[in-house]
C-alpha cells in the first residue's frame, strides 16, 4: 500500500545516537529507509507524522485485513494467535518473576492482558487506537487507556512487568519509549520486547519484499546489536535474547516471497486469497509455523530469526 502523496512528513535524526548522517537503504510505499552512518540503526526518514499515524492509520482498518493495512482480523485469527503467543510468553516470564502488576504498551484489543488476568496478574494497558482500546474496555472489561504512552501521565515504579510486543518499531522515539517504560517499572522489574529482526533470513532474502518492511507504520528496524544498545542506554540489563520464529512462512508463502519469485501479486490478489482461499492458506501457514517454531528456530534461529524477543531487567 503506497502512502498518499499529500500526507504530512517529518525529518528525524537517528533516535539511538542523535546523528543526522545516514545512508540510503531502500524505498517502499513512497518512503525511504536509511541506516545511521554512526551506529547502524535503520529507520524511515522522512516519515509520516505522529498525528497522521494516530488519526489516519491506527483505526479500524489497521486491525482488519480487508479494510486497511493488511493486519489480520482483530477478532478472528489475530485473537487465536495472540492467545497462543501470550500463554507461551507468560509461562516463560513466570519462571523469572511472580505475577504482579503488568502494563501492556500497545495492547491492541487486550488479548495479552486477558491471558495475564486469567493467570493472576493485575492487568493494565495503553493503546493508541481508540477502536482497539474500546474493545478491550467494553468487551473484556480491562483497564486500558487510549493515548500515546510516551506523553501519557503514567504511575512511576508501579509495575513489575512491562510488555512492548510488536510496538517499539512503531514509536516516534523508541529511546523515549524505553525511558518511559523504565520509569514505570519498579526496581528489578522486567521489560519484554518483541520486534522484527532486520538481520533475519527473510529480511536478507526478500529485501524490500519482506512483509515486515512496512514504512507506512513501521518506523524503525532493529537488529540484535541496535536493540541491545538501546536497552543498555536506557537503564536495562538484558536477561535473555531469543528468536522465536525463523520465518518459514515469510520465505515461502507470503505475498512478498511470491513477488520476489516474479509473480504479479498485488492488493487485488491478496484480497482474493484472503476471501476465497482463507482456509487452505491458514492451514498451510499453521503447518509451516509448527515446523518453524519446533525445528527451524532451534536449529537456525540464532540471530537470524524473523523476530527478536528480549527480556530485560531494570537496573
Amino acid at each position: 500500500m503506497d502512502v498518499p502523496a499529500n500526507i504530512p512528513l517529518e525529518n528525524a535524526p537517528c533516535d539511538l545516537c542523535g546523528s543526522a548522517r545516514s545512508d540510503f537503504l531502500f524505498s517502499k510505499s513512497g518512503l525511504n529507509g536509511v541506516r545511521c552512518s554512526n551506529c547502524g540503526l535503520v529507520y524511515i526518514n522522512p516519515r509520516p507524522t505522529g498525528e497522521y499515524l494516530k488519526n489516519t492509520v491506527y483505526g479500524e482498518g489497521y486491525f482488519n485485513a480487508d479494510k486497511g493495512y493488511g493486519i489480520e482480523d482483530l477478532l478472528g485469527k489475530g485473537r487465536e494467535e495472540a492467545a497462543r503467543r501470550s500463554e507461551s510468553l507468560f509461562k516463560e516470564i513466570e519462571m523469572k518473576t511472580k505475577p504482579g502488576a503488568v502494563l501492556d504498551i500497545g495492547c491492541a484489543a487486550g488479548f495479552f492482558l486477558e491471558t495475564a488476568s486469567r493467570r493472576g496478574w493485575e492487568p493494565h494497558g495503553v493503546e493508541i487506537s481508540d477502536y482497539a482500546a474500546k474493545h478491550a474496555r467494553e468487551k473484556l472489561s480491562l483497564d486500558v487507556v487510549t493515548g500515546d504512552f510516551i506523553t501519557l501521565d503514567l504511575p512511576r515504579e508501579k509495575f513489575n512487568l512491562v510488555l512492548m510486543m510488536d510496538v517499539i518499531e512503531h514509536l516516534s522515539s523508541p529511546k523515549k519509549g524505553l525511558l518511559k517504560a523504565n520509569a514505570a517499572l519498579e526496581s528489578g522489574g522486567l521489560l519484554v520486547i518483541e520486534t522484527p529482526n532486520y538481520e533475519s533470513a527473510p529480511s536478507k532474502t526478500l529485501g524490500v519484499e519482506w512483509g515486515l518492511i512496512s514504512p507506512e507504520h513501521h518506523l524503525y528496524y532493529f537488529t540484535p546489536a541496535t536493540i541491545k544498545r538501546a536497552l543498555e542506554e536506557t537503564g536495562f540489563d538484558i536477561v535473555s535474547m531469543a528468536f522465536p520464529r525463523w520465518g518459514l512462512a515469510d520465505l515461502l508463502f507470503s505475498a512478498g516471497s511470491l513477488r520476489k519469485a516474479g509473480l504479479p501479486i498485488g492488493d487485488k490478489e491478496k484480497k482474493f486469497v484472503r476471501n476465497r482461499l482463507r482456509g487452505p492458506r491458514d492451514a498451510i501457514r499453521s503447518i509451516a509455523n509448527v515446523i518453524d517454531r519446533g525445528l527451524l528456530a532451534r536449529l537456525f534461529g540464532d540471530k537470524q530469526g524473523v523476530t527478536i524477543r528480549v527480556i530485560a531487567k531494570k537496573t
